[in-house]
């Protein structure tokens, strides 16, 4: 490296274009001629090579011997970005060999943040035997033995992922430190610490489910600290909490003294502990050189800690911060990225930059809007299908991007009905897995094949758990005999109505036997006079009784806002499609089970000949792909209507502006703004405007009242927190759209997210 220390920044700059066949632009070029003097923030848009500028930076500072090697340290988010890393590394150091630029063996040390945190922690001698496991499932048994208050409708199972979610969230949100004790919380009573819980769940629940839910959370811990195990959550917990004794501290930063210039990437992913913990790790020294590089148009990760504040306000963290920014796409293709930057220049929390594309007429881009007088839209997916069978066209490089997983099951299932499969990484996203089709299909089987065991196990979704109790009670009394076909319960059920001894459950469980009873005869007659023959119209009428007899589960489900009904309609409404199209009830379960067992194994899945991916829009960041399908993206939690919140009040709007706006609009505008809270769900509205103390004729004066301010409060803080999540979705769009390089097709149903509106539509 000595050799290299008289080489020019501008001749090392030149080497590196020629050695890698590149021509870097002024952007980059700045960039890598960074002074390392001060930190450094560098705002990079979406498929401006991020990665490549983050490594040549390192070999610039290498090769002009401002650091050795073993004195950089990377730190990303995700082990594949981390590997990407290494790969980039040993490529170019390979490459740059060529033109005279030696990098011998050495090289920098590139962490995630959870195995940096990891071999912190493992320093201390209570950690140094410490597994890290990915989640709670392989104490599900246990875990589930401390639920003591049952859902009506839910399985313990079910439970256990509700409590774990909430769980996640609120430690990722820096609300609590342990999962158990929220912030403040030794002040409030027990009802005011569920009242905030419920804040942060998507389902309305019942104080039982807090109680199982301190419950579970307080035995999880034990478990872990039983077997050795800590989870992703707890190294950061862990490793703060160590660090506020001073020798810890001391060692921590003595390990972390050998670094003297650090990259962060995908800095707008990083929570406030992260922060905390590298901030108080590094030297003054190191972080007065300190370089972040993000892009704050990417920040989606909210549900899991992270906030673009710290992105956006970087340059009050760290003092004499430069700014430089990559603004070139060199993916997506220029008519692509100009549909989407009406969009997302819309947002508020954004830092300033110029968006364009390497090539600005490249990209073609189609919308498939909902025929007039028809329900169905398939020609999005009619379109995939032909570019999947191409054979110019390589299957790896298309890609279906869902909002929502129940989009996601319909359409890999609607695909493999035409012998073509879908990755879907997860098999309880297969649609043969998903809770509401068990209940219609394993019903319609119980039904059609006379089968005890597919009835009794969806006995909870005709009659809620004291249906099931009721079951159980007739299977005790009559307990010598087994219970294999329906009908042999039925034949019991008939003799217990005839019983002057009917107990509780029994008077409970008659009604819904009788509905059982009335479908099943029904479906043996017409399976009895023809179902030997083709006729899909038996298939139709068996899946009617399956929805008959769960339709007070699913009124409930709807109800308490499990499922919405345009999701479960969606739902319903494929299967009839689907049912509707089969000759008979025994094709229909024969192709089911063929098409669970193909998606649900990779054995199976990698041998068909059609095959395409399936992917959130969480789970594209960072990818690309040619043929880019935007697909069920619906307004499930984005209202029509709602996104003149955003527009009126952004998310890091004052009080006083609020206050302001907020008074001048709903008096010049009421019903205007009754439409936009309205389909916000913000209750807050209705129930500052619905108080007794608040005076539409004088809405100034009442909105600073002191017998107001509580509500007021809390309508400015449900108002801020939903136009956040608008500007979020938008985020989420624009990283969707500029996953594409050639291709676009945008999905636009009935029913889609409002912001599909925002996009700038080819002409």
């Amino acid at each position: 490296m000595d050799t290299q220390s008289i080489i020019s920044t501008d001749t090392i700059i030149s080497l590196m274009e020629s050695g890698l066949d590149l021509t870097f632009s002024k952007e980059q070029q700045r960039i890598l001629s960074n002074s390392h003097e001060t930190p450094l923030l560098i705002n990079a848009c979406a498929g401006s090579g991020k990665t490549t500028i983050f490594i040549l930076m390192i070999l610039v500072a290498l090769t002009r011997n401002l650091v050795e090697p073993q004195e950089v340290l990377g730190i990303t988010f995700s082990r594949k970005s981390k590997l990407d890393m290494d790969h980039r590394y040993n490529e170019y150091v390979d490459e740059l060999f060529n033109v005279g630029l030696n990098y011998e063996n050495l090289r920098p040390d590139f962490f995630t943040f959870h195995s940096l945190f990891l071999r912190l922690l493992m320093t201390n001698e209570e950690y140094r035997e410490i597994h890290v496991l990915d989640g709670y499932s392989c104490f599900e048994k246990q875990l589930s033995e401390r639920i003591t208050h049952p859902s009506k409708v839910m399985s313990k199972s079910e439970i256990l992922n509700q409590i774990f979610s909430l769980n996640n969230y609120l430690i990722n949100q820096n609300l609590t430190i342990d999962g158990l004790n929220l912030n403040g919380s030794e002040k409030m009573t027990d009802q005011q610490v569920v009242d905030i819980l419920s804040q942060y769940t998507r389902e309305v629940h019942d104080w039982g489910f807090y109680q199982d839910y301190f419950e579970v959370i307080n035995y999880y811990q034990e478990l872990k600290a039983q077997n050795g195990l800590i989870d992703f959550n707890d190294m950061k917990l862990l490793l703060l909490r160590s660090m506020k004794q001073e020798r810890n501290l001391k060692k921590y930063r003595d390990i972390m003294s050998r670094y003297k210039l650090v990259v962060i990437d995908e800095f707008q992913d990083i929570d406030s502990l992260q922060w905390e913990i590298i901030s108080k790790l590094l030297s003054k020294e190191t972080l007065d050189r300190l370089i972040v590089i993000g892009d704050d148009d990417q920040s989606i990760y909210s549900f899991r800690g992270s906030d673009p504040k710290y992105i956006m306000n970087y340059r009050n963290l760290m003092s004499n911060t430069k700014t430089l920014n990559l603004s070139t796409n060199y993916r997506t293709g220029g008519n692509i990225l100009r549909c989407v930057i009406p969009s997302i220049t819309k947002n508020s929390i954004r830092l300033n930059k110029s968006l364009g594309a390497v090539d600005s007429q490249t990209g073609k881009i189609f919308f498939y809007k909902p025929q007039e007088n028809t329900v169905k839209t398939e020609s999005i997916l009619e379109h995939l299908v032909g570019q999947i069978e191409n054979s110019n066209i390589d299957n790896n490089d298309i890609a279906v991007l869902v909002r929502y997983n129940s989009a996601r099951s319909i359409a890999a299932d609607w695909l493999a009905n035409r012998k073509i499969y879908s990755n879907l990484g997860n098999n309880k996203l297969v649609l043969q897995q998903n809770t509401y089709y068990k209940v219609i299909v394993e019903l319609m089987r119980a039904l059609w094949d006379d089968k005890f065991k597919y009835f009794y196990g969806q006995s909870r979704r005709i009659g809620f758990r004291n249906y099931t109790d009721h079951i159980d009670e007739i299977k005790l009394r009559y307990g010598k005999v087994r219970i294999v076909k329906l009908s042999k319960y039925l034949d019991l059920v008939k003799d217990t109505m005839s019983s002057l001894t009917k107990t509780e459950l029994d008077d409970y469980g008659e009604s819904f036997d009788v509905q059982v009873i009335k479908e099943f005869n029904m479906i043996q007659a017409l399976k009895k006079n023809g179902g030997s023959k083709n006729n899909s119209d038996i298939t139709l009428k068996l899946f009617n009784s399956a929805k008959e007899l769960s339709s007070k589960y699913f009124d409930f489900m709807c109800s308490n806002k499990y499922i919405s009904i345009k999701e479960l309609t969606k739902l319903f409404t494929y299967l009839e499609d689907e049912v509707s199209e089969i000759s008979s009830p025994n094709t229909f379960f024969t192709q089911e089970d063929k098409k669970e067992a193909i998606l649900t194994k990779k054995g199976e899945f990698v041998s068909q000949k059609f095959q395409v991916q399936f992917l959130s829009l969480h789970q594209a960041k960072g990818l690309e792909f040619k043929y880019v399908y935007l697909y069920g993206l619906t307004d499930k939690e984005l209202h029509r209507g709602s996104l003149q919140i955003n527009e009126y009040f952004h998310p890091n709007i004052s009080f006083n502006d609020f206050v302001g706006i907020f008074s001048n609009q709903l008096f010049s505008y009421k019903k205007k703004m009754d439409g936009y809270f309205e389909n916000a769900l913000i209750g807050e509205y209705s129930d500052l405007l619905d108080d007794e103390n608040f005076d539409v004729n004088d809405i100034k004066r009442s909105m600073t009242a002191k017998d107001n301010m509580g509500l007021v409060i809390a309508l400015y803080n449900a108002t801020k927190e939903y136009s956040a999540f608008i500007e979020e979705e938008r985020r989420l769009l624009y990283v969707g759209v500029t996953r594409a390089k050639l291709e676009l097709n945008v999905d636009i149903s009935a029913d889609c997210n409002p912001l599909l509106f925002e996009l700038n539509e080819p002409s």
